[in-house]
Parts: C-alpha cells; sequence; structure tokens
C-alpha cells in the first residue's frame, strides 16, 4: 500500500491531518491553513468529516475546494496539483444539523475513526 501514498517524485509521504471533533474548532483551523498562502506546503491529506469540513470552510470564508480522495489516497496527485484541499472521508457522513461546540458522542465517534485511520495509513 505505501507505493499508493507516494505523493512527489522523491518519494515523499503525505501528512494526514486529522480534524478532530468535528463540532470543535479542529476543522476551522484546518481551513485556515490551508487558505494560507505556502508554495512550502507538504503534500497532505484531511482525515475527517466532508460536510464539517465544508461548514468550517464556510464559516471562516476560505475560498477552498475540497475533493475526496479513496482509501488508498486514490485522486491525491490530482487533488494537490489542482490545487483543492483533498479529504479521506474516513467516518460516517455526520448530519448537518450536528450541534456546533457541544458535546455528541456522534462527533467523538467521528473523532476517533479519524484518528484510527490516520494511525492505519501511518502504519501501513
Amino acid at each position: 500500500m505505501q507505493t499508493m501514498m507516494r505523493t512527489a517524485a522523491n518519494g515523499a509521504l503525505p501528512l494526514a491531518i486529522t480534524m478532530g471533533d468535528p463540532a470543535g474548532i479542529g476543522p476551522e483551523i484546518i481551513a485556515q491553513w490551508a487558505m494560507a498562502a505556502s508554495v512550502n506546503k507538504p503534500p497532505h491529506v484531511v482525515v475527517g468529516d466532508e460536510g464539517a469540513l465544508q461548514r468550517a470552510i464556510a464559516l471562516v470564508g476560505a475560498p477552498l475546494q475540497v475533493r475526496r480522495v479513496g482509501d488508498q489516497l486514490e485522486g491525491l496527485h490530482e487533488a494537490l496539483a489542482q490545487g483543492t484541499l483533498p479529504l479521506l472521508q474516513a467516518c460516517a457522513p455526520l448530519p448537518a444539523n450536528l450541534p456546533m461546540g457541544r458535546i455528541d458522542a456522534r462527533a467523538g465517534a467521528a473523532a476517533h475513526a479519524c484518528v484510527q485511520r490516520a494511525i492505519d495509513l501511518a502504519l501501513a
């Protein structure tokens, strides 16, 4: 699996960024980081929930587009080359009405699933 995840000619592997609690500030921090201009950003993929990330992007007013990649990071090269924010949907999609800033078991389970998926990718 490791050869599928290589993202550059030099063999660099992508940085997996987990969004933490999707009802917390993690998605907003990721949106702000992705919006910051930097030519030196390492290859990266957000491991999280697309809906939570889209809400955070809208909240911070980031001119970003999210592009989902496959479970083995298929499509990562293309997403990065197009300037989109690659996302690996690592949990069951969360409801759009998930209360922000409140403890919710669904958000906790999603955070756990995302960290576990990132660990699995790193071990692979």
